[in-house]
């Protein structure tokens, strides 16, 4: 990295970027929450391991 930096400045920054976004965009494609409602508050995060009664 710091060899690119020689070449380009700002060139490790855009790799380290570009891979945290791609990163990023990728997470929504996991199976585990794609297509389901995320919680909205700290009550409705308890309640998803918990069992329905």
């Amino acid at each position: 990295m710091l060899i690119l930096g020689d070449v380009w400045e700002p060139m490790p920054y855009v790799i380290f970027g570009s891979a945290s976004v791609l990163g990023a965009f990728l997470c929504f494609l996991l199976p585990e929450t794609r297509g389901k409602p995320l919680p909205e508050s700290l009550h409705d995060a308890e309640m998803i391991d918990m069992p329905k009664r």
